[in-house]
């Protein structure tokens, strides 16, 4: 992946409007016949375009507004946005200036924007807008006026949306320090559920996969206030190469590994630490032992006897081995500590510890 430039591409645009079956199109050569909203992986290639090789990573976001707070955590780092209406939706064409263009401009200042119309095949379907009789087709000459207006017409469209809540919220998020805070170890050591434990103070029951939404809030942390954005991937080999996409921009990144694993404990320097320092060298990393409360459970061992527990000597001794500035253990059942590691994890972006000067040794002169 380091051969070649890597590209970050995000896309955006009103809800159904097929920006996720793009994505798949494009990636898969394949077409989905049901409504899929927004269930496209990150996506990341070797692409070659005018005899340039470069790495395509590609990101899909929900257009609802349920997600007005979490879709601006996929903005950080893009190179360029595909922003996307559809071609028989006059609704999600109007958007584009009066939404779209306002939110990308405020959390992406700068970065180009190309405009897609989509549903091309379904414009000339005299049969669809039979069925469909509140649809109403956008001509090529409309898409054309309506670039020229997001090019010179922005700055009255942003005067006139100044008010609404949406940008009252931006105002509100830029205001504080934005920290991207990511979740990296081995599979079901407990990622997902110590962020739920977090964020909702609940505990799930069953295994939960990764299914945790990207997550960002203001949390005041020693008198200072930051937005967090919380960032979830997968451990297993599988997302080898998704997971890096998530790396970039990363502020701090929490590696985690079970109290009750060897071997997630073993891959913590066998794996993740040779991954990170790969592809985010210098961001600093929490060492964090989940499972806490199955340490001293007795009856979990004799149920599961090939389990080892990690004491918290080992978790020490790892620390020191990886020069992480802090190592916490807790339990997201019971919520022990939990918030002591996210607290660690924006305590040491805000105030990153200072590095040891090497002491000079003493050389011998001779007369």
């Amino acid at each position: 992946m380091s051969a070649s430039r890597f590209i970050k591409c995000v896309t955006v645009g009103d809800g159904a409007v097929g920006k996720t079956c793009m994505l798949i199109s494009y990636t898969s050569n394949a077409f989905p016949t049901d409504y899929v909203p927004t269930v496209f992986d990150n996506f990341s290639a070797n692409v070659v375009v005018d005899g340039n090789t470069v790495n395509l990573g590609l990101w899909d976001t929900a257009g609802q507004e349920d997600y007005n707070r979490l879709r601006p955590l996929s903005y950080r780092g893009a190179d360029v946005f595909i922003l996307a209406f559809s071609l028989i939706s006059k609704a999600s064409y109007e958007n584009i200036a009066k939404k779209w263009i306002p939110e990308l401009r405020h959390y992406a200042p700068g970065v180009p924007i190309i405009l897609v119309g989509t549903k091309l095949d379904l414009r000339d379907d005299k049969q669809f807008f039979i069925d469909h009789p509140g649809a109403v087709p956008i001509s090529t000459n409309q898409q054309k006026d309506h670039f020229l207006i997001l090019v010179n017409g922005f700055e009255q469209v942003e005067e006139e949306k100044n008010e609404t809540p949406f940008l009252k919220f931006a105002a509100e998020m830029s205001a504080s320090r934005f920290i991207k805070c990511v979740t990296v170890g081995d599979g079901a050591v407990g990622k997902t559920c110590m962020l739920i434990s977090y964020t909702s103070n609940a505990f799930p029951t069953d295994y939960v996969p990764t299914v945790f939404d990207n997550f960002s809030a203001n949390v005041v942390v020693d008198g200072n206030t930051v937005n967090l954005g919380l960032w979830d991937t997968a451990g297993q080999e599988d997302y080898n190469r998704l997971r890096p996409l998530s790396y970039r921009g990363a502020d701090v990144f929490i590696l985690a590994f079970s109290l009750i694993s060897k071997a997630s404990y073993e891959n913590i320097a066998k794996k993740w630490i040779p991954e990170l320092r790969h592809y985010a060298p210098g961001v600093p990393i929490i060492l964090v032992g989940t499972k806490l409360d199955l340490r001293d459970d007795k009856q979990f061992f004799i149920d599961h006897p090939g389990a080892v527990p990690i004491s918290t000597n080992q978790g020490e001794e790892l620390k020191k081995l990886i020069g992480s500035p802090a190592y916490i253990e807790c339990s997201s059942k019971t919520q022990q500590n939990v918030k002591a590691v996210f607290d660690a994890a924006i305590k040491v972006v805000l105030q990153p510890p200072k590095q040891k000067k090497k002491k000079k040794k003493n050389g011998c002169v001779f007369l």
